[in-house]
């Protein structure tokens, strides 16, 4: 197997196709082929991907520990932390690629859109010397920038050129836009988001960061609806019914119903079409159910959010509500997922030799290019 001896340091909330297009910017590779050739040994597939593919192959061609250098990719590169706690519990002794093949392979709505904020790469350029691209801006149902409360771009605002196009890596930040010669390392003009968006942003931003491991879909049931009583919403019958039915006046408690309509109305009808394809298209018959479809709850991530942000208002609380209801801590490593503790020394000394040889070539290298 090819080694790669150079793959760009992952950045503060860096996208995996991020790394890769810097890869082929740095290295001067005239083509995507050639760039996924060298990084994973196969010429076409697509980045766009909650968890891309192959992102094994790469690992096992990085120096170091192969283990380490692929979960460092899911925690810190790609969109599994959002969906992780929604996924249903990893029971012990379970392959990860197992919590992984539950995801959707790709995101209702979202496929083919890249989204950036020009004032995060203004930072990025004062602070890297090079723009890059956000994790957190491309999480479903986001369309704000979280720390600058600014909309998002998902194409050139001169020409309108998408900045995401079939068959190319990203070229923006690093370059200007291939049609109209837009610098985004230049003062843009930007425009201030809806509160309820930037709030929204702001959530899936902090449970990208919190990493919580998944949760049993009955314990995450039990949390909202204590929630939900607990705010008030608790005439009626229960909503613990184990099978979906269609909507009625029988089946349907009278405080479920209550609670859906206030949460809509808080959150504004056109912020959770915005957000949830389902109820843009007009299919809100038992919106918010909790019931159980091949082991995890029936409910899209886009749901799942708006919901814990309606009720506990931050992740943290979100977090405190978990493991209040009796949430274990996460399971023990098994003998596949135990790392040898003289992995983090080999790892330090490849690291040591690295840079030693590349100082012997160039004394003066500078500390960013180490």
């Amino acid at each position: 197997m090819a080694i790669v001896y150079f793959f760009p340091q992952s950045l503060p909330d860096e996208t995996f196709s991020s790394r890769v297009a810097r890869y082929q910017s740095m290295s001067g590779n005239a083509s995507k082929v050639a760039t996924f050739m060298e990084l994973f040994g196969k010429a076409n597939f697509a980045l766009e991907q909650i968890v891309p593919l192959h992102l094994e192959t790469l690992a096992a061609r990085l120096p170091g520990e192969p283990t380490i250098t692929l979960q460092s990719f899911l925690r810190e590169n790609t969109l599994l932390p959002l969906f992780q706690p929604f996924l249903g519990k990893r029971e012990q002794g379970e392959e990860r690629n197992s919590l992984i093949n539950r995801l959707p392979r790709r995101v209702v709505g979202k496929h083919g859109n890249a989204h950036l904020c020009v004032q995060c790469v203004v930072e990025a350029v004062e602070l890297f010397g090079f723009g890059y691209w956000h994790r957190s801006h491309q999480a479903p149902g986001v369309s704000a920038c979280w720390k600058h409360g600014s909309l998002l771009l998902s194409s050139c605002p001169v020409c309108s050129l998408p900045f995401q196009r079939p068959g190319r890596l990203l070229e923006v930040p690093w370059r200007p836009c291939a049609h109209c010669g837009k610098d985004f390392g230049s003062e843009t003009t930007v425009h201030s988001a809806p509160a309820n968006a930037v709030g929204y942003a702001v959530f899936v931003h902090d449970l990208l960061n919190a990493n919580v491991a998944p949760v049993a879909p009955d314990l995450l049931a039990k949390i909202y609806r204590e929630r939900i009583q607990q705010i008030g919403f608790v005439r009626g019958k229960l909503f613990d019914e184990a099978i979906p039915r269609p909507a009625t006046k029988q089946t349907r408690s009278t405080s479920m119903v209550a609670f859906t309509e206030a949460f809509i109305e808080s959150l504004g009808s056109d912020f959770v079409a915005q957000v949830d394809p389902a109820y843009a298209a007009g299919r809100t018959t038992n919106w918010l159910r909790f019931s159980l479809a091949d082991g995890v709850m029936d409910m899209p991530v886009t749901r799942h959010i708006l919901l814990a942000m309606r009720l506990f208002g931050t992740v943290e609380k979100f977090v405190e509500a978990i493991r209040g209801a009796g949430h274990e801590s996460p399971q023990k490593r098994t003998s596949k997922d135990r790392v040898d503790p003289r992995a983090n020394i080999q790892l330090r000394d490849q690291y040591r030799q690295r840079i030693s040889r590349e100082i012997k070539i160039e004394p003066a290298i500078a500390l960013e290019r180490l």
